[in-house]
């Protein structure tokens, strides 16, 4: 008997380097009745997010069909085996309550985690997980960790209304954001936008991480949609001038979430650390 751990979705997980035993379950890209794609697997995140910004086509993001889903289960797990399944924030993709009980009903060890947060972070803390259960901890004290990390854990999203390309544009929009730009905060596993006046300009950002994070450790983190625009290094920069790291991890937005969020988005984020993970 051993222990498998399944998690949606492939461009969440794939983030990071992972053991065999955790399995991706691919998100299904839909722009129409037949044209979709396995997210990770047949449609790249960059190839979709060009399309996201020239393509008018009205497109879902939605969790796989139930048969493909047992299918990995299938060819991944032992009924007796030991089953995590963690679900990302429910707000940005939804699983078929069916498909959960059915689940339930034929893996009698399968356990359900409800996580509140998608992409790198939630990717870290199931590959911190796994450690943990490897190094002989119980399922349940495991989670329970990665539960109470979780909310240790912030993203704060900038949503410019236009590509920024340049140092130069991107200095200026640091002054003052436009009208159209938007604010999102990952709150309650769904992105809440911000409609207060909490960040009048996008480096207010920076400002209320710092604060957040004064005199603890975390690791802070960059999620953007276009890794050729020029303010990944210029963000990265300026949070290596506050945190004594040598780099800051700078990975992509998932597509379900980047349907909310636009073509344009950027977050910066950080996990706490506490002495357990530290180990």
């Amino acid at each position: 008997m051993s222990v498998k751990i399944f998690v949606s979705s492939t461009s969440t997980i794939n983030l990071i380097d992972h053991p065999d035993n955790i399995i991706v379950i691919p998100d299904v890209i839909r722009y129409s009745d037949i044209e979709e794609y396995q997210d990770g697997l047949d449609i790249d995140t960059n190839i979709f997010y060009n399309r996201l910004r020239y393509d008018d086509t009205k497109l879902d993001i939605i969790p796989p069909s139930k048969e493909i889903i047992f299918e990995l289960f299938k060819s991944h797990a032992k009924k007796d085996d030991e089953i995590i399944l963690i679900l990302p924030a429910s707000g940005v993709i939804y699983f078929d309550d069916d498909t959960i009980l059915e689940l339930q009903d034929t893996y009698k060890n399968l356990v359900i985690f409800n996580s509140i947060l998608f992409g790198y972070p939630l990717a870290k803390l199931i590959l911190d997980l796994n450690s943990n259960i490897e190094s002989g901890m119980q399922i349940e004290d495991a989670l329970a960790i990665m539960e109470k990390t979780e909310e240790n854990s912030e993203i704060i999203f900038y949503c410019p209304n236009e590509d920024v390309m340049s140092i130069s544009q991107f200095e200026k929009t640091l002054k003052k954001k436009k009208t159209a730009d938007k604010f999102y905060v990952l709150n309650f596993s769904s992105l809440i936008e911000i409609k207060k006046k909490d960040f009048d300009e996008v480096d207010d950002i920076l400002r209320y991480i710092i604060k957040k994070t004064e005199g603890i450790d975390v690791i802070p983190f960059i999620m953007y949609t276009n890794e050729l625009s020029y303010y990944i290094d210029y963000l990265e920069k300026k949070i290596l001038n506050v945190y004594t790291l040598k780099t800051v991890k700078k990975v992509i937005i998932p597509p379900a979430a980047g349907i909310v969020l636009g073509p344009n988005a950027f977050g910066i984020g950080y996990i706490k650390l506490d002495d357990t993970r530290r180990k």
